[in-house]
């Protein structure tokens, strides 16, 4: 049995010794790097863009729902639910912008009324949030 012996090949070049990275190579990596970040970046004011509408919508739904349910709480005949226009400043948000509760009161007939209720912000009137309750005394909601 005869067993066959191979030289190993050099790990590196003879006479070229590599020691660190060239310029070219850090050059490409930070450019690299800095596209990623911007990207990254864009989409981390995007998503706080998001989330900041999103709160201002959600505190605006709680206190559509906080008067509506209170307005639902009332007895049919109270003198709180007379057909008219009516208005009052609501909860303040943590910003400090206040919000301007709106609502309208119509008499249906049939022992029936018809609420229309908007939320609005002071300092952002062009985003507020409207619904309409409609209330039976028959059926006591």
């Amino acid at each position: 049995m005869a067993i066959l012996i191979l030289p190993r090949p050099p790990l590196e070049k003879e006479g070229k010794k590599r020691n660190g990275f060239s310029l070219i190579e850090v050059l490409l990596t930070m450019a690299l790097v800095t596209i990623l970040l911007s990207g990254m970046a864009e989409l981390v004011l995007c998503s706080v863009r998001a989330k900041w509408t999103a709160d201002g919508h959600f505190r605006r739904t709680g206190l559509i729902a906080s008067k509506l349910e209170n307005l639902k709480a009332l007895p049919f005949e109270s003198g709180e639910l007379q057909a008219g226009a009516y208005q009052e400043e609501s909860g303040s948000f943590p910003s400090g912008a206040a919000a301007i509760a709106e609502w309208r009161i119509e008499d249906l007939g049939f022992h029936s009324k018809r609420i229309e209720l908007r939320i609005t912000l002071r300092d952002r009137p062009e985003r507020s949030l409207q619904t309409v309750l409609l209330i039976s005394g028959f059926l006591g909601f």
